[in-house]
């Protein structure tokens, strides 16, 4: 999964990805760190897209269009 041209949905997840992508910059010459913390833009990312399609589904159940 790559969050390069991830653009978040939600404020929240979209200011965290933000706080990371700073820090990222200040660690920029240690790989360690930068391959952690691109596992947590990893986990925000699918954690949001899970969070979307949960919503998508109560949405459309509360429509009764499922």
């Amino acid at each position: 999964m790559t969050t390069q041209n991830y653009e978040p949905k939600l404020d929240l997840v979209k200011e965290r990805m933000e706080q990371i992508d700073k820090i990222m910059k200040k660690f920029k010459d240690l790989p360690d760190v930068q391959k952690k913390l691109q596992g947590a833009k990893d986990a925000l990312q699918e954690s949001e897209e899970e969070i979307m399609h949960y919503y998508d589904l109560t949405n459309l159940k509360k429509h009764g269009l499922n």
